[in-house]
C-alpha cells in the first residue's frame, strides 16, 4: 500500500511539473514619479528619435562610465558590421585609459618605449608593462628589439556616434555642467528635464546654444527635443576610443567580468 501511495504521489508531482503554467502578463506603465530615475525608461522608449547617419542599431546604456563622467543614459549609434567584425577578431576590449594612450601612441608611429613614454607622459616602467600586456593580447607586435607596431585596426569606431544624456528633474544649471563633461567623449550631449520644469531652460536657451548642449523635455507622453545638440568640438580620439572599447566590453557576453566589476547596466538593442 505504501509503495502504491508513493507511486501515485510521484505521478502527480511529475504531472504538476510538466503542466503548462498560465502566466498573466501585466502591462507595465511608464510614468514620471518625481525622480530622475523614472525619466530613463521614457527616454529609452523614444530612443529612435536620436537616430543619426542612418545607422542600423541604437544601443542605450544606463550609468555608462566613459572615464570622464557617468552619464544617466548613453546611446551608441553603431553599424552592426563593426560589432560583427569585432567579435570575429576575439580581441579583448581595452578598458584602461593608460592602455588606450599607449596603443594610440603606437598607432601614430611611436615604436620605441622612449617615444611612447614621451607621447603619453607615463613612466617608462608603466609603458613597458603596458606594451607587454598589449603584445600578449595581440594588439601590438614586436618588430625589432625594443620596437613595436600596432596590429589593432580602428574598425570605424572613431566614426561611430555617441550621444550622452544627463537627466534632471529641475536643476538645469548643474545638469548643463555635467552635460558639458560628457562632450569630451560623446559627439552629442543633452540635458533632459521634466517638461513641467523646462520654462527656465527655454528662457535661457541661448546658453544651451552657446555651449552646444541639446535640450530634451520629458513627460509621461514621451520626449520633446526642444534643441538639437551641436556636434562636440572637444571630443578627443582617446576618450572616444576608450568609450567605444568599454561599450564593447559591456554588450558582448564574453566580457562579463568587466561588467560586473564596474556595476554596469546592460540593455537590449533597440
Amino acid at each position: 500500500m505504501r509503495k502504491l501511495l508513493m507511486a501515485i504521489k510521484h505521478k502527480l508531482v511529475v504531472q504538476f511539473r510538466h503542466k503548462p503554467q498560465k502566466i498573466k502578463m501585466i502591462q507595465k506603465t511608464t510614468f514620471l514619479d518625481g525622480s530622475e530615475k523614472s525619466m530613463i525608461p521614457i527616454i529609452k522608449g523614444d530612443v529612435s528619435r536620436f537616430s543619426i547617419g542612418g545607422r542600423d542599431k541604437l544601443i542605450p546604456l544606463e550609468e555608462f562610465s566613459a572615464g570622464t563622467g557617468i552619464s544617466d543614459l548613453t546611446i551608441f549609434s553603431i553599424d552592426d558590421k563593426i560589432l560583427q567584425q569585432r567579435k570575429q577578431n576575439q580581441a579583448q576590449p581595452i578598458t584602461s585609459k593608460n592602455h588606450i594612450q599607449v596603443l594610440l601612441a603606437v598607432l601614430d608611429g611611436r615604436s620605441t618605449v622612449a617615444e611612447v613614454t614621451a607621447a603619453t607622459r607615463l613612466t617608462k616602467v608603466t609603458v613597458q608593462k603596458i606594451l607587454k600586456q598589449l603584445e600578449a593580447e595581440g594588439l601590438v607586435i614586436l618588430t625589432a628589439p625594443g620596437a613595436y607596431a600596432a596590429s589593432y585596426a580602428l574598425p570605424g569606431s572613431s566614426n561611430e556616434n555617441i550621444i550622452a544624456i544627463e537627466a534632471k528633474v529641475r536643476d538645469w544649471k548643474s545638469g548643463v555642467r555635467q552635460a558639458l563633461r560628457y562632450k569630451e567623449y560623446a559627439d552629442y550631449s543633452y540635458l533632459a528635464i521634466y517638461e513641467d520644469n523646462i520654462a527656465g531652460c527655454l528662457e535661457n536657451i541661448e546658453v544651451f546654444k552657446k555651449l552646444g548642449v541639446g535640450l530634451i523635455g520629458v513627460s509621461d507622453n514621451g520626449i520633446s527635443i526642444h534643441l538639437e545638440a551641436a556636434l562636440s568640438d572637444v571630443t578627443t580620439r582617446e576618450n572616444k576610443l576608450l568609450a567605444f572599447e568599454r561599450f564593447v566590453s559591456i554588450i558582448d557576453e564574453s566580457y562579463q567580468s568587466f561588467v560586473v566589476r564596474n556595476n554596469f547596466a546592460t540593455n537590449d538593442a533597440v
